[in-house]
């Protein structure tokens, strides 16, 4: 039969503690690995990320060289023409408007599967341009901007004359707004739309 005047409830109550205790300490070690765990896995999924986003990149260049598009080599060049009507438009702005519209005329081909334009962006500060028939890196952009904005500048030279503009204060302020395009102030503002266009394209 059952004595209940036999039991130690001390000792019950004392052995139930550290049951107690050990178990929360299994468990705190527990969610602490789990913790670890999801921290690691979280790391190998941006690491998997990357290196696929790295092999798309290089898949896609290596389509890029073996397909049919057409590009116009990005190098100083006085001889670009460009009909005296758009120029005329492009110049009525005298903001990156006029940038915008010259850059398309020049350098845009539509039918172009991969790329639209000879410049293409590869990282947040980097770029490359099309010239000898290759891609090459400039960081930063330095060459790219220099030359698309003096080609720009000596097509809006070429029209901003008396033969085609006949209010004098029209010529004078786009002389002025010509001048300006290659000061760095200037040409920094004008390099971000021209790469807003290039990537919206």
């Amino acid at each position: 039969m059952f004595d209940e005047k036999n039991i130690n409830f001390t000792y019950i109550i004392n052995e139930l503690t550290k049951i107690n205790t050990n178990f929360e300490k299994l468990n705190d070690t527990f969610l602490s690995k789990c913790k670890l765990f999801e921290n690691k896995i979280s790391t190998l999924d941006k690491k998997i990320n990357y290196i696929e986003n790295k092999l798309k990149l290089s898949k896609n260049y290596i389509e890029e060289e073996n397909n049919n598009d057409i590009l116009i080599e990005l190098l100083k060049d006085n001889t670009i023409n460009i009909e005296k009507e758009i120029v005329l438009r492009a110049l009525s702005y005298r903001d990156y408007r006029t940038i915008i519209i010259l850059f398309k005329e020049m350098y845009f081909y539509e039918n172009n599967m991969f790329n639209k334009y000879p410049i293409r962006v590869v990282g947040k500060r980097s770029f490359e341009y099309f010239l000898n028939k290759k891609w090459i890196h400039d960081q930063y952009g330095h060459y790219i901007k220099h030359t698309l904005l003096l080609n720009i500048q000596n097509i809006l030279f070429k029209y901003n004359n008396t033969d085609y503009i006949n209010n004098y204060d029209n010529l004078v302020m786009n002389q002025d707004f010509i001048y300006k395009i290659t000061e760095e102030k200037f040409s920094k503002k004008y390099f971000r739309h021209i790469i807003d266009e290039i990537k919206n394209s």
